[in-house]
């Protein structure tokens, strides 16, 4: 885990001592492949200019999937980009008298197009000219309003994390 280590000294003392406690091979190599992949991925993108927030979102991550055993989704995007995610609703869920929206986490910001809610169906979330800032991280929430104009959660069906790149190939 030498892409871990390499990267402690950018978080505070209080992180250092929680991703050591924590973040232990056997625990680590107990997620699934693909969340390895993603947490492995955001340590790669930060280093000493990383801004704290961004740090403080990357630490989240990853205590988030060790600790809590919550299947984390990091999505790679570019700032301006359109692009989709799905919502799939577990067995009995119905979505039909909500909006489903993504927030970002900090400021509220809404995100996506509010998809009115279906009962048992899949729900495709659009994003056009996605609106964060290059070379950041960001948290977001997937929740259920009753009206988009308020903001007003009614249930939070996920979190999700992004980071804004220059060109997701990179």
């Amino acid at each position: 885990m030498n892409w871990l280590q390499s990267k402690l000294h950018l978080f505070t003392r209080e992180q250092r001592i929680d991703i050591i406690s924590h973040v232990r091979p056997a625990v680590f190599d107990s997620l699934p492949e693909e969340e390895q992949n993603d947490l492995r991925y955001l340590f790669t993108r930060i280093t000493s200019d990383t801004s704290k927030k961004s740090l403080d979102l990357v630490y989240d991550c990853l205590m988030r999937s060790v600790l809590f055993d919550g299947i984390i989704k990091v999505f790679k995007v570019n700032q301006g980009e359109n692009f989709k995610i799905v919502v799939e609703p577990e067995e009995g869920d119905n979505y039909a008298p909500y909006f489903i929206t993504v927030r970002e986490n900090d400021t509220d910001a809404l995100l996506s197009i509010p998809k009115e809610g279906t009962d048992h169906a899949n729900q495709t979330l659009e994003f056009e000219n996605f609106p964060l800032e290059k070379g950041e991280f960001y948290k977001a929430r997937i929740q259920l309003e009753e009206s988009p104009a308020s903001g007003d959660g009614v249930a939070l069906l996920g979190t999700v994390y992004f980071i804004v790149l220059y060109n997701v190939d990179s």
